[in-house]
């Protein structure tokens, strides 16, 4: 799980996935705005370094904690901290994907994930994340549920916990690109 081969992988596997939300976005002659929660903006750095996304990436929001879901973009403070919902769910990323939409109005295409890297999570949220692709222009929203192979385990180190969670990280946001392309290019 170490090294520099490791390191390789896991940055051709995003910019893979990145270039393909990029020739779908110029294919379909669209823009995207991203808000991120668990990701921290990785989706985005990811969509940075391929050159010329500047014509289709408008922006993103990083919310990675509750109060900044509710004050940069208004999310109900009674989804976030409703134990039948909360943060880590398809809802919570519904909502963070409409309202980076909305504030955002040469954006066409939005995408919302949120989840739980952990370690410490709970054993409802652990290794899942919720992504919302949501277009402007057609009342279409794709709600997608993700999961992760990698696993912590109760005798982990603390290096082998963080391996464990870049690992989780690269999974979601690998996956949550490849949807994105995916969709887009199926939309346009």
């Amino acid at each position: 799980m170490s090294g520099d081969s490791f390191d390789f992988d896991v940055h051709a596997e995003k910019t893979k996935a990145a270039q393909s939300v990029v020739a779908a976005l110029s294919v379909a002659n669209s823009r995207i705005v991203l808000a991120e929660s668990c990701t921290g903006g990785g989706i985005s750095a990811s969509l940075c370094e391929i050159p010329g996304v500047s014509d289709y990436l408008c922006g993103g929001f990083v919310v990675y904690r509750n109060a900044s879901k509710e004050t940069w973009l208004g999310v109900a403070a009674e989804l976030l901290n409703d134990p039948k919902v909360g943060p880590v769910s398809a809802s919570a990323s519904r909502s963070i994907s409409q309202a980076a939409l909305e504030k955002t109005p040469e954006a066409n295409w939005a995408l919302g994930i949120t989840g739980d890297v952990g370690p410490g999570a709970s054993n409802d949220t652990d290794g899942r994340a919720f992504v919302c692709i949501m277009a402007r222009d057609k009342p279409t929203v794709f709600d997608f549920e993700l999961e992760t192979a990698h696993h912590y385990t109760h005798r982990c180190t603390a290096e082998e916990a963080m391996q464990i969670r870049s690992l989780r990280l690269n999974d979601f946001s690998v996956q949550a690109l490849a949807l994105a392309a995916q969709v887009i290019s199926g939309h346009s």
